[in-house]
């Protein structure tokens, strides 16, 4: 007894559910006749859009959770390729693990951050999802957010802003030694350079190459019409330079008491 049509579908709700009333196995694959149509798994097709067939599949005493794609990507993962965001409460509701990655090493938050919205990120984070996990070239999941080049920057600062107040590290490297900061920069997103300084970041790391997130900006080479925002990335560092550079000759003057006026 299988739980799919002929095709290679998930079969109509009342057949899945009698079926599996009746014995079918809920972990059962699906063999296609040929190498493209390849094998499917009940729990990660219902994962892409069949959210009742989902929820049947995880209350069955006899599911594995833990089953993979060939690119390792579990069922949460599957959920968030798909965008499905009912399935991917239930899943988490559900107990699956939230830091178990693919076979390249990307974890659920580094799909999450490219999901609609932030409720994603926010449902992983909250049952405990590791905001500084480091996927394919050492990216965490708020450098991988920056590097996707978006209009939507006002999304882009929001997501940025759960990640961080959860607990991700704006000065953690990825293996070209560049910071989030840098990716802010190269991105043009000036609202994220500033809760990212916000946040701690250190605008004096150099990446790999030696450049620091202002040097990144100011070489950025994009055309006039879209130059204004990484104009914005450079002012907003310059600008918190000075004023940092401000603050220390202030700590200088206060801590040796010097009267800075009178030696003008």
């Amino acid at each position: 007894m299988t739980l799919f049509t002929p095709n290679g579908q998930l079969l109509p709700l009342a057949q899945f559910r009698d079926a599996l009333a009746q014995g079918a196995d809920p972990n059962a694959l699906w063999l296609g006749d040929t190498a493209h149509e390849g094998t499917k798994l009940p729990l990660l097709e219902a994962a892409q859009r069949h959210i009742h067939h989902l929820r049947y599949l995880l209350v069955h005493p006899r599911i594995r959770t833990d089953v993979v794609d060939r690119d390792g990507a579990s069922a949460l993962i599957v959920a968030l390729k798909y965008n499905h965001t009912q399935a991917i409460h239930v899943l988490i509701t559900a107990g699956v693990s939230v830091d178990q990655a693919d076979r390249y090493g990307t974890a659920p938050l580094h799909y999450a951050v490219h999901t609609d919205g932030a409720g994603p990120l926010r449902q992983l984070l909250s049952a405990g999802a590791n905001p500084n996990v480091q996927g394919p070239y050492g990216r965490t999941p708020l450098a991988e957010l920056l590097m996707e080049h978006s209009s939507q920057h006002a999304t882009i600062e929001m997501k940025a802003r759960v990640l961080l107040s959860k607990g991700a590290n704006p000065n953690l490297r990825d293996s070209n030694g560049r910071t989030a900061l840098h990716a802010a920069a190269v991105s043009g997103y000036y609202h994220v350079v500033d809760a990212l300084l916000e946040f701690g970041a250190n605008p004096d790391l150099r990446s790999n190459d030696g450049l620091t997130p202002l040097d990144e900006a100011q070489s950025c080479r994009v055309s006039e019409p879209f130059l204004e925002p990484y104009l914005r990335v450079a002012h907003r560092l310059a600008q918190h330079n000075r004023e940092r550079l401000t603050k220390l000759v202030q700590s200088v003057v206060d801590r040796g008491n010097l009267d800075v006026s009178r030696r003008i």
